[in-house]
């Protein structure tokens, strides 16, 4: 995955609580991928990917703070974000919003 659909993807997370508003084609889009992930992460049954995301991307906790919440270590967390980036990512292209 390009750092650059990393970087957007990450910034597009953070903002996802304000998306809930806007009414762009493009923000509509993002909006819908991210759903898309967190109805993926609901449906396999994958609660700490769920919790990664409210706590670190929706509530602005650090990674450390998330780590200790989720009870994981270091590795584990960072595997698990890297894994919700490329999935918000895959789901954001599905509905061209990359």
């Amino acid at each position: 995955m390009r750092k650059e659909t990393l970087c957007e993807t990450e910034m597009m997370l953070r903002r996802y609580p304000a998306l809930q508003d806007k009414q762009s084609r493009m923000l509509r889009r993002w909006r819908e991928a991210i759903d898309d992930t967190l109805a993926e992460y609901r449906e396999n049954g994958e609660p700490e990917k769920l919790e990664l995301l409210s706590l670190h991307y929706f509530n602005g906790c650090s990674d450390p703070e998330t780590m200790q919440s989720l009870h994981i270590g270091r590795r584990t967390y960072y595997a698990y974000k890297y894994e919700v980036l490329c999935t918000a990512a895959f789901y954001a292209a599905k509905r061209r919003a990359l």
